[in-house]
C-alpha cells in the first residue's frame, strides 16, 4: 500500500472521502442533530422535577376527605310566556276584535272577544312554536313563543293554515 497510515484516504480532489459528496455532509449533519436531541432529552429527564411535584399533588388529594360530586346542572330552557294578547284577523285583515291566549296547566284557553275556547297543547317539532289542538272544533293553533302571527288550521287539515290573530307575550 502506498498510503501513509497517519493520513486518511482522500478522493481525487484531495478532500477526505467521507466529505467528498453531498451525501456525506448530509449524513454527518443528521448524526449531529440526532445526537444533540438525545442529549437534550436525557438532560431533561434527569433534571425534571415535575414527576415529584405530581406525586406530591396526588398525595395531597388522597389525604383530603372525599367530597360528593356535584350533580351536573341541566340547562333549563328559558321560561316561556303563559299569556298572549293581541288582535283578531280574518284572511290576513284586521277583524277588529281582541284575543287573549292563556295557559292553564296543559291547556290553552282562547278568549276571543268574550267567547272562550279550550285547546290542548301538543308537542311541537319546532321548540320556538307553541301548538295547541281542539278536538271540539277540529282546529289547531300555532304561534311563536316570542309572539307574532297565530295561525289556525282548516278543520283537521294541518296543511292549510290561515292567519287567526297577531299576539304578543305579556307578563
Amino acid at each position: 500500500m502506498d498510503q501513509d497510515p497517519a493520513k486518511p484516504a482522500s478522493g481525487a480532489d484531495g478532500k477526505p472521502r467521507f466529505l467528498s459528496g453531498i451525501n456525506g455532509v448530509i449524513a454527518g449533519l443528521t448524526g449531529l442533530v440526532v445526537a444533540t436531541g438525545g442529549l437534550v432529552t436525557a438532560y431533561k429527564a434527569i433534571t425534571d422535577d415535575k414527576p415529584a411535584e405530581q406525586q406530591q399533588q396526588q398525595q395531597a388529594l388522597a389525604d383530603q376527605p372525599a367530597k360528593p360530586a356535584a350533580a351536573p346542572k341541566e340547562e333549563q330552557p328559558p321560561a316561556r310566556p303563559v299569556l298572549f294578547r293581541g288582535d283578531l284577523y280574518d284572511d290576513g285583515k284586521f277583524e277588529g276584535g281582541s284575543v287573549e291566549i292563556e295557559q292553564q296547566g296543559d291547556k290553552w284557553i282562547v278568549n276571543e272577544t268574550g267567547n272562550k275556547y279550550e285547546y290542548d297543547e301538543i308537542a311541537s317539532r319546532d321548540q320556538s312554536q307553541i301548538v295547541a289542538y281542539s278536538a271540539d272544533y277540529g282546529s289547531t293553533l300555532r304561534w311563536p313563543v316570542k309572539g307574532g302571527v297565530v295561525e289556525e288550521s282548516e278543520k283537521d287539515r294541518r296543511d292549510l293554515w290561515k292567519t287567526y290573530a297577531k299576539v304578543a307575550p305579556t307578563d
